[in-house]
């Protein structure tokens, strides 16, 4: 087996001279054994101590030794997911006793009982390379933290979540302040036209996390972004960065605004001149780069790369450093989409500046903040919203369903079973990207199919 560190963990010291004949026979296999001692009953904050201090890389199991009453197994598998083996120096003697108290844990908690020498080496080396728990169960494990959390704060009456300073809330995410870092929450609230829905959509947030999160952690060799760590699923711990007030909104496709415009007689859009010709949701001949001000309140406008660097909102050199950066990121995004069977027609970028240096700053593309088109289903000079991946589903819903986008009502009216239904569907584009599943799996219907269930007629 390949070299890595057992952590052996007693209760007590007169399991002493038990986990030293354990021990010495993994080391005779050539696995590294470290020795310690905590107790589920009398030191369990240490024994959590013990378990974040050794829960690295090289950890391949915890091994715990523990007497009749063994909670030291349970709680040691609370707290890691790494292989977890009871080993108990009492198992012949208690009988079935023993393997109830050492393995009948909560549910969604795992532990492996070994009866001998051999059996620990054997469970070694068949499962400390393999995943102890799968993706489902690791989120579900992290959903029941995250719960606890806010149901303590909710009985103190502590509105925000672990009890953190609210920064800022926007329409979807709460942004909590940590003095040089923040921590965004993406709760399961939706919006359209700058209104949220009455309804809530369950999961959303978890999978706007994980998909920012996930294409984080890949794109931070293209570019240097905030992202630090993911403290749960509907959490991002980030860098505190000072933003750049532009959004970077880059398109390969010609949709939204800038269909509206063309169609309109326009063909220069930012120093670039497109042909006659062109329809609906057509590959652009070349990708262009449309920068709008961000703006706390009211609208963003355009504005031109000599405005930005006149009105001091960059540097001429940033500029570069930034345009640049902001293809690659492109390029590498929807090189991805296209293998995962999608298409990601547009999309907008923020940046900011951490003690002098320029990083990715805010969200990756997701369902909130980029069109998502299913390429099996992409028709040139149709509209994408019948099949999309992305929240323009539910935008082209409302507007189907006769809500004036310029004066919508707030809060937006519930939404319908079906609707919801699709809704989280389209969410599970971060499980495809992801590769825990197939795009062929999630079994979409089409916008005009769900309204004629619903008696909406366009």
């Amino acid at each position: 087996m390949k070299s890595g560190k057992v952590i052996l963990i007693k209760g007590s010291r007169s399991d002493r001279k038990f986990c030293k004949e354990l021990g010495d026979f993994l080391e005779d296999n050539e696995i590294d054994v470290i020795y310690r001692t905590a107790s589920a009953h009398r030191t369990p904050s240490y024994l959590q101590k013990i378990i974040n201090e050794y829960s690295g890389i090289d950890t391949i199991a915890f091994i715990t030794v523990a007497g009749l009453s063994d909670a030291l197994s349970g709680a040691t598998s609370a707290n890691t997911e790494k292989l977890v083996i009871a080993y108990p120096p009492d198992l012949i003697k208690y009988g079935k006793a023993k393997v109830f108290s050492s393995t009948k844990l909560p549910r969604g908690l795992k532990v492996n009982l070994a009866g001998s020498l051999q059996e620990v080496l054997q469970i070694l080396n068949e499962k400390s390379r393999k995943k102890i728990y799968d993706e489902k169960e690791i989120n579900e494990r992290k959903i029941k933290v995250v719960e606890t959390f806010f149901t303590d704060n909710e009985d103190l009456s502590i509105k925000t979540p672990l009890g953190l300073p609210l920064y800022l809330k926007g329409k979807v995410r709460e942004v909590y302040d940590l003095e040089d870092k923040l921590l965004i929450n993406s709760s399961d609230r939706i919006s359209a036209f700058d209104v949220n829905s009455i309804t809530e959509i369950e999961g959303k947030g978890m999978s706007l996390n994980l998909l920012s999160v996930w294409w984080f952690k890949q794109t931070n060799r293209i570019f240097p972004n905030h992202f630090i760590d993911a403290p749960d699923v509907t959490m991002m711990l980030v860098k505190k960065a000072r933003r750049v007030d532009i959004e970077w909104v880059i398109r390969g496709y010609l949709y939204g605004s800038l269909y509206r415009e063309y169609k309109k007689g326009k063909r220069e859009f930012y120093g670039h001149k497109l042909p006659n010709g062109l329809q609906l949701a057509e590959e652009l001949p070349e990708i262009l780069l449309t920068p709008t001000t961000k703006a706390d309140a009211g609208h963003d406008m355009p504005i031109t790369k000599e405005e930005t660097i006149d009105i001091g909102l960059v540097t001429k050199e940033e500029w570069k450093i930034l345009e640049e950066a902001t293809f690659k990121l492109y390029e590498h995004y929807t090189n991805v989409a296209n293998q995962k069977g999608f298409i990601i027609p547009d999309f907008k970028l923020e940046f900011g500046r951490d003690n002098g240096n320029l990083i990715h700053i805010d969200e990756s593309p997701n369902h909130d903040s980029a069109r998502i088109w299913i390429k099996k289903y992409y028709q040139i000079g149709k509209r994408q919203e019948e099949w999309c991946a992305d929240k323009e589903f539910y935008r082209q819903f409302l507007l189907d369903s006769k809500i004036d986008p310029k004066d919508p009502p707030s809060p937006l009216p519930e939404i319908p079973q079906q609707c919801i239904e699709e809704i989280q569907k389209r969410l599970s584009a971060y499980e495809v990207f992801t590769g825990s599943k197939n795009i062929d799996s999630l079994k979409f219907k089409n916008l005009e199919h769900m309204e004629k269930e619903l008696g909406i007629k366009c």
